[in-house]
Formats: structure tokens, sequence, C-alpha cells
């Protein structure tokens, strides 16, 4: 999904059809779209090339796929040898289909829909990369963390506009540069409402430089948000 900007005046998308409901719920996960998005290289992939690409298990990339050859948005193209004599199946996108589910998908701007689906892939680039530190990877520079201020409307708009300014600049930087000693690494963000009483206590973070720290235990920085009395 691109960026996408919401106004002040966006408001969800109709409830009917039941259709459109249907195919947001079959393809609201980001797993799917982003096998949607694999496949429409016009090249055909094996279950288990999926699973390479998206590091995910071979039973979780099944699970998925199912949901899309059920859908029709994908179908089998053929199989051929695999490893260990197995007969591997290749699967490709059906274009037409795919069309047609994205006319229903733009009916309307579903707001449910886009947080859903833009939540959902935060949660999984920070499953995927939690991962790689708790298997003691602590080689790559990471900043993760969270707190909660009670500040005037206007100057959350002004840190959520300088904050994107700079990760888009970031991102249109390094996007498609291959570098040397690269390191890969995912980038969320959120500014979001909170039901939060206090925020004096509220600051978590966990971060970790190997510039500075060489190969050392990452340095852990928390503060316990204060449990209600």
């Amino acid at each position: 999904m691109p960026h996408i900007t919401l106004r002040p005046n966006s408001t969800p998308a109709p409830e009917t059809p039941d259709a459109p409901r249907s195919v947001k719920h079959d393809l609201g996960h980001p797993v799917r779209m982003r096998i949607m998005g694999i496949l429409l290289d016009d090249r055909p992939r094996t279950q288990r090339e999926l699973g390479r690409i998206l590091l995910m298990s071979s039973a979780a990339v099944h699970y998925h796929l199912a949901a899309l050859v059920k859908l029709g948005v994908v179908r089998l193209h053929s199989t051929h040898p695999g490893p260990n004599g197995i007969v591997e199946k290749l699967y490709s996108a059906d274009r037409g289909r795919w069309q047609e589910m994205l006319t229903q998908l733009d009916a309307g701007v579903d707001v449910r829909f886009y947080l859903d689906y833009t939540a959902a892939w935060a949660h999984e680039r920070h499953r995927e990369g939690l991962e790689i530190l708790k298997a003691g990877e602590h080689e790559h520079p990471f900043l993760l963390g969270s707190y909660v201020v009670q500040a005037p409307t206007a100057e959350v708009v002004k840190l959520k506009r300088e904050i994107w300014k700079k990760l888009e600049a970031f991102h249109k930087r390094y996007a498609d540069a291959a570098q040397e000693r690269a390191a890969t690494c995912s980038v969320t963000f959120s500014i979001l409402p909170s039901l939060a009483g206090e925020s004096k206590d509220s600051l978590n973070a966990l971060e970790y430089d190997p510039e500075e720290s060489g190969k050392e235990t990452p340095c852990k920085r928390t503060r316990k948000t204060r449990r209600p009395t």
C-alpha cells in the first residue's frame, strides 16, 4: 500500500454490499497483500520461494496462499521437480481477477481497513526484528520504545510532520541503493491517540548502537510506567 493521507472529511466506505466487506476481510492481512505484490511481477513462485522471500515458514505461507487461491486472485501455474524428489507447485497471480478485487477495495475510503492493514504490517516488522534480536544478533543498531505525552494539538501536528519529513527523506535516499556492509533495517513509526491518564513515568526505551558499543551487550534504558494504585 502506498503512502495515503487521510483528510478531515474522510469517511468510512459504505458497509454494503456484502462483497466488498468479504474482499477486505480476505485481503486484509499484510502477508497476503505482500504475496500478491511478489506474484504480480509475472514470475511464478513456489510456496518454498515465497517463504524464503517473506522469511516465513512453509506452513504459514500455505495458509495465506490457500486463502488467495480460494479468492481467485492466485492460481496454480504449473509444477516442477523440487528438492528430495518432491513435486513443487508454482503459483501465479490472476491479473484479471485481481483488478476486479481492486475495484471493490476502492469503493470508498475504508478507514478501518487501512488502519488494520498498516498496523498489521508494522506488527509484522516488529515480530521479524524482535526474532532477529532475540537470536542474539546484536550487531544491528536499533531503537524501540514508547511514551505518552499530553501536548497541544498544534504541537502534535508539527511533530508528526517533522518526523515524517525526515523518515520520507531517509527512505528515498536508501530505498533503491545497494550498499556494501549495509544494515538492513525496518523503520516503523506511529503517533496515536491514547487513553493513558498519566504521562510522567510512561517512557520505556531500548536502544543499541554498535558503532559506540562494539560487541557489547545492548544497552537498556527503561522507565516503568507507574501502575495505578
